[in-house]
């Protein structure tokens, strides 16, 4: 290692260029943006972090106090504004921004004693010294992990229990989940990932409890996460998105109201993510280097229909196993995470490898729908409309409107007072729900509807 400092004429002289040349074969680097910003930054052995000028002290520090020269170091210490102000730390080495995120056709875990390269039909132990790429620091998860025989542990069994125990389902939310963990974004699947309630209340309160919080707990144990409060969301604050940064890998819009809809964060999805924070330059995370988002909600999360609106989401539902009088507790007796052994960690670590696996198979496996369909159109419309349009309307046949609404007003007198007008917003909202396309005519004067296939919609949305 180059020596910085030198004796004249009985004086101790720190060179500042060797000293920068020490720093920089020490990993001490200048990374520089896009848009021409620099930060300070350390390289050891494929792994990066962000530094201080602290961090270079301690570096030098530490250094002189190996190596026992303490007049060095005092030196050091009466001048160390002089050695390490910023213009001189220009003379770093430079390397360009590090993103890392995975390639399209494999994914990487980080734990404390090895990084796990997964692909398709594969899982891999790969040590750091072995590493083909750079990763940032805190990638690494600070835990263990050697392959276990098996990932059926507490939170496979609790995953199994909140997709009703059924097999389909099951796969549906394991490749939602491995698409959340693959840091890769893919042209061709800019989704949100959609957590919602089987059962939806329409009184105006918000069950819960369901496990929807627990999944969003476990994904952030194993990438970097961060939530934003869904009820504090307003999409006009400049600093919503604040938090965000080049390593996050997934947002969580959590626990979102009522009023929420999938079009408020849309340009997200598709075209990256805006960052401003307070007093500093704004920035934007461009689409293919932009965390997976992610929604979770007790209420319905509406769109705008169509093709285009389910290319944006994919909607899981959980079902109603956990409950506040029925909680994952006291199904398993312990506190998940916090309560783990080893063994139990190593398993759920191969579970998350494994959901990974599959999405890199499969993609995102759809599951049939269980109440979300009829919930959308409670909530826009009424309970007592949409039994009636299941039991009545039929794909493309035409119907007399006022036929139909007279026959509603019939059977269900408590809606009398609503006009024509409102009932066929009904019918145009049933048909968007349930991804069909509205179209009327007044032969003679009797207006007339029929619902189209979601085939012919598709085809009008692409000007086919």
């Amino acid at each position: 290692m180059k020596v910085f400092h030198t004796i004249h004429n009985n004086k101790i002289i720190i060179r500042h260029n060797d000293l920068i040349y020490f720093l920089g074969e020490n990993g001490f680097k200048m990374m520089k943006y896009a848009n021409g910003k620099k930060q300070l930054v350390k390289v050891i052995e494929n792994i990066i972090e962000n530094a201080t000028d602290s961090d270079i002290v301690t570096c030098i520090k530490t250094y002189l106090i190996k190596i026992g020269e303490t007049d060095v170091l005092e030196l050091f210490t009466k001048g160390v504004n002089t050695f390490t102000t910023p213009k001189k730390l220009e003379f770093l080495p430079e390397i360009e921004a590090i993103i890392d995120k995975d390639p399209k056709d494999c994914a990487w875990f980080y734990f404390n004693n090895t990084a796990v390269k997964i692909t398709a039909n594969s899982i891999e132990l790969i040590s750091y010294s072995n590493l083909p790429h750079t990763i940032w620091k805190n990638r690494i998860l600070n835990r263990e992990f050697t392959i276990p025989s098996s990932s059926k542990g507490q939170f496979f069994d609790f995953m199994f229990l909140i997709s009703k125990k059924e097999i389909s389902r099951l796969l549906s939310l394991q490749t939602a989940l491995g698409y959340l963990l693959h840091r890769y974004n893919d042209p061709s699947v800019p989704k949100a990932i959609i957590f919602c309630d089987e059962n939806i209340s329409f009184d105006g309160t918000a069950n819960g409890g369901t496990g929807k919080g627990i999944l969003s707990l476990a994904l952030g144990h194993c990438k970097n996460l961060e939530v934003i409060d869904g009820q504090q969301l307003k999409g006009e604050s400049r600093f919503k998105n604040q938090r965000i940064n080049i390593t996050t890998d997934i947002v969580l819009f959590d626990d979102v109201s009522k009023k929420f809809t999938i079009d408020e964060i849309k340009s997200m999805i598709t075209s990256g993510i805006t960052v401003e924070k307070k007093g500093k330059d704004e920035i934007h995370i461009s689409s293919k280097d932009a965390p997976k988002l992610m929604i979770s909600s007790n209420y319905i999360v509406g769109g705008s229909g169509g093709s285009t609106d389910r290319r944006r989401r994919f909607d899981l539902e959980i079902a109603d196993y956990f409950s506040d009088k029925h909680t994952p507790i006291d199904e398993f007796g312990n506190l998940f995470f916090e309560e783990w052994d080893a063994s139990e960690w190593n398993m759920f670590d191969l579970l998350m490898i494994e959901n990974t696996q599959l999405f890199l198979k499969y993609s995102l496996v759809e599951a049939p729908l269980i109440n979300l369909k009829n919930n959308k159109v409670m909530c826009n419309t009424n309970p007592e409309f949409k039994t009636y349009a299941n039991k009545e309307f039929t794909i493309d046949i035409w119907f007399e409107k006022d036929l139909h609404f007279s026959k509603f007003i019939l059977e269900n007198p408590v809606y009398k007072s609503i006009s024509s007008h409102q009932f066929t917003k009904w019918i145009k909202e049933y048909a968007k729900i349930h991804d069909l396309l509205y179209e009327s005519k007044n032969p003679g004067g009797i207006q007339q509807f029929v619902l189209r296939s979601n085939l012919i919609q598709d085809k009008n949305e692409k000007g086919e």
